[in-house]
């Protein structure tokens, strides 16, 4: 029998163990907060300066869910349909392509090893493997914390620890026992106490925070894969927006789905910190080349100059797959609410449907009940007029308020609402059947700057008489728009001495029929947009329809249409692996998020598209330029890339010398392999064409290939030089070859190929694509800013309720403005 001491002591010693358990559970919060921080930020991609995502140890993988927004239904993850090569049959009520384009599901015969999910909790040692954890997206837009109604705080990022250790580092034990030594700490003591241990363990120079340097050849791996490694495992904290982004932890919690939590993603992430060969060493491999090229009518997409294989291509289609992309698309073609914060359909591509197709969205009908409708018949309509508008002002019909023939034509708009159609009207000003259309034609300008030196250019040389004013605004009341508007307003009135100029000589695009009658607008001459399209995605509707056709005639304009629609079925049925908009977007993906590139230039060898990188810039960046997903929740990653480009070879003797040997830019090479306007000048050896695609031809290449030391000194370069003309290469580029001379349909296809690839890229990082607010707050401060202006004008008010800065520069500009200019 024991003793009563000893039985003393087996209740002291229980008790002990009780009050430790107890103290265990109550920092159970803290513990895992620390580990998030320390041990396991998500590493959402490379880029220090904008990725993050995770790592942790494999275990059990639940199946991933869905949960559709629009259906409110939850519906596990199906594999991807494969829609075959022929266009849908789009008549019917709704578009029915997933999957009843071919019904065969697609299954990659690709092995792949699956990230495992990591049980909450857990707190194994970091390794090499990606986790995930079973995702489950909640219904709230906004994310609220338990003591707040505001936005739940951001956690402060720490940094990424290395992934190349099996073990935890004595910082990361630091970093935990200093985050734990008191019940009550506070997230930033936690914040303070890893950043610090973070600090030591470089200091220390754990060989698995090092960073090695480039070696001296880079024969196996690139530079840029040395400098993806050094952003890869650099400790440093992440600026700006992963400041902003939730823990996994913290996502875990809220119950907050990304896409970089999912094993698609990770598995991307390991293939990408793999690395790959120089690309003179995978341009090698044909097998490669053929895989790594897809075709759709005459258009060739050869991608085989990234940084990728095949291999990497089937990851991201699965990809794709998990972020349930081809039920995104269908959704947006079936009318559904695809722009939710504005509770509006994207319907663009029923903009160039056929009569035939149906396009439906949601409408409230006067009693306030919810129907279905389709909007082609009225799309159709309006295209209809305009064709009978346009041909009544091209043979003289129509004319001005004093009998003249309108020749010319001022389209009135900013951004989407004159940047496509700019575009559009240069593409197609040199083509042979447009031009004859136009011949005897006057000019097609565009007034879109605020900028009176922008009015002023607008009108130079044009006769009052003979001019038509389009005035592009969705509610006609867009100040810039309206401002121009009322400035050529009273140009028309001025030099045609009729106060009523305006009903003969301007007509509207808008949603606002009032107010462009209000403005003098003919009723019968305006033409309708809707709520369902958005300005960037609108150069289809009236917005380009409209001028198009009084320029170029209608039949050129229902021909530019007719490419984008052949686009749009390609997008809506053809398999994803040989999906053009679908496969350029998923590079884009790989691009920012897996290989760290924020930014991309668009060289199209074709002076008729020196404006189609302009408009892709705002497509792609007004689109896509966004830091929350669709329901609110901060982005861990990047989403977007700056957008920038001219026509080569007029690119290559600006910036190209920063393409070679400075930062890495991926490049989108666009040509043509005919000429709209072919010259071959007597006695030279190559025709003008010839020599513009040689340029194309050469500079992929010479991104990829680079040149060596030893290729300099073969030809005799001097020692000294050749640090200053070694080329490293192995710089990413794809090359879009279209087999004919562009043509309005021609311009159609590039149009929606983009206007796609933008939505894909979207569709994946679970962005709304379709809104705007960035640009908001400073058009809200300008008009701040635009009152005081009138105040000190009119009444001689002092400049009050702004930063010192402003106040001092606003109080200066109104000085000098009314001073007299010195000459």
């Amino acid at each position: 029998m024991s003793s009563p001491i000893r039985k003393s002591k087996r209740r002291a010693s229980s008790g002990h163990l009780l009050l430790v358990y107890m103290l265990a559970l109550a920092l159970i919060p803290s513990l895992r907060l620390a580990w998030s921080e320390s041990l396991s930020p998500v590493l959402a991609g490379p880029a220090v300066n904008h990725d993050r995502g995770a790592f942790a140890p494999r275990h059990h993988q639940k199946p991933m869910h869905h949960r559709n927004r629009n259906l409110g239904s939850r519906t596990q993850i199906k594999p991807l349909s494969r829609l075959g090569d022929r266009q849908c049959d789009l008549k019917g009520a709704t578009l029915s392509l997933l999957p009843s384009c071919n019904g065969r599901s697609s299954t990659s015969s690709l092995p792949l090893k699956v990230p495992r999910h990591r049980r909450r909790g857990n707190g194994n040692s970091l390794g090499h493997s990606s986790f995930v954890p079973v995702p489950v997206r909640i219904k709230a837009g906004v994310y609220r914390s338990h003591s707040s109604s505001h936005l739940a705080p951001r956690a402060q990022k720490e940094p990424l620890p290395s992934s190349s250790s099996s073990s935890t580092s004595p910082s990361s034990s630091a970093a935990l026992t200093s985050s734990t030594s008191s019940s009550s700490s506070s997230s930033s003591s936690l914040h303070s106490s890893s950043s610090s241990a973070t600090q030591s363990a470089s200091q220390e120079g754990g060989s698995h925070h090092q960073v090695s340097s480039p070696p001296a050849h880079h024969d196996d791996r690139s530079l840029h894969h040395h400098k993806l490694d050094a952003v890869l495992h650099a400790r440093k904290p992440t600026p700006a927006l992963g400041d902003a982004s939730y823990t996994h932890i913290e996502r875990e919690e809220k119950k907050i789905e990304l896409i970089c939590d999912t094993p698609e993603w990770h598995s991307l992430l390991e293939h990408a910190r793999n690395g790959f060969p120089h690309l003179r060493e995978l341009m090698a491999d044909e097998e490669r080349v053929n895989g790594l090229t897809v075709e759709h009518d005459g258009i060739i997409v050869d991608f085989s100059r990234q940084k990728m294989t095949q291999e990497t291509l089937q990851l991201l289609m699965r990809l794709s797959e998990r972020a349930d992309l081809r039920r995104k698309i269908q959704d947006m073609a079936d009318g559904k609410l695809t722009n939710p914060t504005e509770a509006r359909a994207v319907l663009h591509m029923a903009l160039r449907a056929d009569k035939t197709d149906v396009f439906k969205t949601q409408i409230q009908q006067e009693d306030g009940k919810l129907i279905q409708k389709d909007v082609v018949p009225e799309v159709h309509n309006v295209l209809e007029r305009i064709e009978d508008f346009a041909e009544r002002v091209r043979n003289g019909e129509w004319r001005g308020a004093r009998g003249a023939i309108l020749k010319n034509v001022i389209v009135v708009g900013i951004g989407g609402s004159y940047l496509a159609t700019d575009f559009v009207s240069q593409a197609l000003a040199m083509d042979p059947n447009a031009s004859k259309n136009a011949r005897e034609r006057g000019v097609l300008r565009f007034l879109s700057n605020v900028d009176p030196v922008d009015a002023s250019q607008s009108v130079k040389g044009l006769e009052a008489d003979e001019t038509l004013v389009i005035v592009i605004s969705k509610t006609f009341t867009t100040s810039e728009t309206m401002l121009n508007a009322k400035t050529l307003k009273n140009w028309l009135i001025q030099h045609t001495g009729n106060e009523t100029a305006a009903n003969r000589h301007v007509v509207a695009v808008t949603a606002s029929e009032k107010n462009a009658i209000d403005f003098g607008v003919a009723p019968e001459n305006v033409f309708e947009i809707w709520d369902w399209v958005g300005g960037r995605y609108s150069v289809s509707s009236a917005v380009g329809f409209l001028p198009l056709s009084l320029q170029y005639g209608a039949e050129s304009a229902r021909e530019f249409l007719a490419g984008a629609r052949e686009m749009d079925r390609h997008f809506l049925c053809a398999p994803p692996e040989r999906n053009l908009p679908i496969v350029l977007g998923l590079l884009a993906i790989w691009q920012t998020n897996f290989q760290g590139f924020n930014t991309r230039a668009l060289i199209a060898y074709s002076q008729a598209l020196a404006k189609f990188a302009p408009h892709v810039q705002q497509l792609a960046m007004e689109s896509n330029g966004k830091s929350v997903t669709a329901e609110g929740a901060p982005l861990p990653y990047s989403s977007g890339e700056i957008e920038f480009g001219e026509p080569g070879t007029n690119a290559q003797h600006s910036f190209f010398q920063l393409l070679h040997q400075g930062r890495v830019v991926p490049v989108d090479f666009i040509g043509f392999s005919r000429s709209q306007s072919p010259i071959e000048v007597p006695g030279e050896e190559v025709a003008n064409h010839d020599e513009l695609m040689a340029n194309f031809f050469a500079q992929p290449d010479a991104l990829a290939f680079g040149e060596t030391e030893e290729q300099l000194r073969s030809q005799g370069v001097p020692e000294e030089l050749i640090p200053h003309k070694v080329m490293h290469g192995d710089r990413p580029s794809t090359i879009i070859l279209i087999d004919r001379a562009l043509d309005a349909h021609t311009a159609g296809q590039l149009l929606a190929l983009y206007e796609h690839r933008v939505a894909v890229q979207g569709f994946i990082w679970d962005i709304n694509s379709f809104d705007q607010y960035g640009v908001e707050l400073g058009k809200n401060l300008g008009r701040t800013v635009r009152n005081q202006i009138i105040k000190s004008r009119t009444e001689g008010s002092p400049v009050e309720g702004f930063n010192p800065s402003t106040k001092q520069l606003l109080n200066r500009y109104l000085k000098l403005k009314e001073e007299p200019s010195q000459k």
